[in-house]
């Protein structure tokens, strides 16, 4: 049976207090007679170690996104399809300026969220200044032979 180091008391191993003078046992030391009668041996408190709870993971949300970026691309990749239908080449330079704009703004908070969607605002600005100088190319080509028509 362990002693109580402050009393001297004799208590039982699973107590937390002693009795007596009420020491807390959980932050003192115990001791325990040894073999010689009078002396004392000291002896560290069992510590309770509580199992690690599993780390769940984070939400989806909690990830920090840049639409902006993600936008601008879409945009961007519906511009460069759009560009080559005659008629419908009209709507892509729309859609191409709107990217060029949304890929910007999206570059732009990637710097601030620690490089979030900065792959997709490049992507999405290559995509846009593509069309762009495609419908400019093709507005110069379009306006020259027209001019020879007229001339």
């Amino acid at each position: 049976m362990p002693y109580c180091p402050s009393c001297g008391k004799e208590h039982d191993a699973n107590a937390r207090f002693c009795e007596t003078c009420g020491l807390n046992f959980g932050v003192q030391q115990m001791v325990q007679p040894s073999p010689t009668p009078g002396t004392y041996q000291s002896i560290q408190p069992t510590p309770t170690v509580q199992p690690a709870q599993p780390r769940s993971p984070e939400p989806f949300s909690a990830i920090p996104t840049n639409g902006t970026a993600t936008a601008g691309f879409v945009c961007g990749l519906v511009a460069i399809i759009l560009v080559w239908i005659p008629w419908v080449s009209l709507i892509a330079i729309i859609l191409g300026v709107i990217g060029l704009i949304l890929s910007g703004l999206g570059l732009s908070q990637a710097n601030k969220i620690e490089g979030s969607g900065r792959g997709m605002a490049i992507a999405g600005l290559v995509l846009s200044i593509i069309v762009v100088l495609i419908f400019v190319i093709a507005l110069a080509i379009g306006a020259a032979i027209i001019g020879q028509f007229f001339s």
